[in-house]
């Protein structure tokens, strides 16, 4: 079985501070990027494997191939990078055991309200948020790890 060491969401996916500041400050042998649109999409699966340093593997997985990856053999250090609160919960709901969930970036659009920088959310998210913390899932924004954590809960 996989070794869950963080859990992300960022909608810009594998940039920057992912693999420049977080890989120094959590090991993690693989990224799991889990989207469904992503997954199925060959073009964009090949442009987010080429944002990755070339020592760290990608395997990008719909949520039911990353809940049958998550469940099998493998023995790496895994992180998993998602573009939505609600794709955390359906992984939750199949059986992946997420307690802290780090927001790193979900940007200003049509029907959010800014929350803070760069993190706006929908009421839909907010109340996906809720439910992530009813299941045990603490949820922080920190952009980079020498940022302090702010609860999420505490500003919805």
């Amino acid at each position: 079985m996989a070794n869950i060491n963080w859990t992300r969401i960022d909608e810009r996916m594998i940039h920057g501070q992912v693999v420049t500041q977080w890989i120094r400050y959590i090991h993690f042998d693989a990224i799991l990027l889990v989207d469904d649109g992503v997954a199925a999409d060959e073009f964009m699966k090949e442009v987010v494997c080429m944002a990755a340093p070339s020592d760290v593997k990608v395997h990008v997985l719909s949520v039911d191939d990353a809940v049958e990856y998550l469940a099998g053999d493998s023995q790496e250090d895994v992180m998993i990078l998602v573009r939505t609160p609600k794709t955390v919960e359906r992984l939750v709901d199949k059986g992946v055991k997420i307690e802290k969930l780090n927001l790193g970036g979900m940007g200003v659009k049509p029907g959010r309200k800014k929350l803070l920088r760069n993190i706006a959310v929908s009421a839909e998210e907010a109340e996906c948020f809720k439910s992530l913390a009813a299941k045990g899932v603490v949820t922080t924004y920190q952009m980079v790890p020498t940022d302090k954590p702010v609860e999420i809960l505490n500003l919805l």
